[in-house]
């Protein structure tokens, strides 16, 4: 009897979970310009990765941002992947931009250039980095999409020093990217 009232008591939790956030992780799906099945998808997969790692997240408070950051992150893991580019992204010179508002529009036009300048810049950042252990690390952690438990075991380090060499590398570009930030506003 127990174990059924915790179940219930934890389905609820979800629902509200679910209730309280959906629309602004819809909202972030639909930036990324998924539609249909393929933003239901995506959507459920962020709840469900957002809902295992609940327990990880030390601040409640901390909830709405913490989700925006897995459903972000989710969507660009989607957009480069093969599969999801060629099933469900619609290519950029099909896009009905016109029916979309001269400010959206714009918003849409500038968020994808920035997204795809950024993710050249970071594969740059990481390939011409002077660490080779940390230049592993970044690339199978951003470009290959491996899990840190994965690297550690493929790098036959603690998963510890795998988040402590990812953090390093974070501040490098987040230096970097503010640096090429501050140049391209002056352009």
């Amino acid at each position: 009897m127990q174990a059924a009232t915790r179940h219930e008591d934890l389905n609820l939790v979800f629902q509200q979970l679910y209730a309280n956030h959906a629309s602004m992780v819809r909202n972030v799906v639909r930036l990324f310009n998924f539609r249909d099945a393929a933003a239901d998808d995506l959507v459920q997969d962020i709840f469900f990765l957002a809902w295992n790692n609940l327990t990880r997240l030390k601040d409640r408070s901390a909830l709405p941002g913490w989700l925006h950051a897995i459903a972000r992150n989710q969507c660009i893991n989607a957009i480069r992947s093969q599969k999801v580019q060629q099933k469900y992204l619609v290519p950029m010179d099909e896009l009905n931009l016109e029916a979309e508002s001269p400010e959206s529009r714009k918003f849409f036009e500038v968020s994808l250039l920035q997204f795809e300048e950024h993710m050249q810049v970071l594969e740059d950042l990481i390939h011409n980095h002077d660490d080779p252990t940390r230049r592993a690390v970044a690339t199978l952690f951003y470009l290959e999409h491996k899990p840190v438990k994965d690297i550690a075991q493929s790098l036959q380090m603690k998963s510890n020093t795998v988040l402590s060499h990812l953090r390093r590398f974070r501040l490098i570009v987040t230096k970097t990217m503010q640096q090429w930030m501050e140049e391209n506003a002056r352009n």
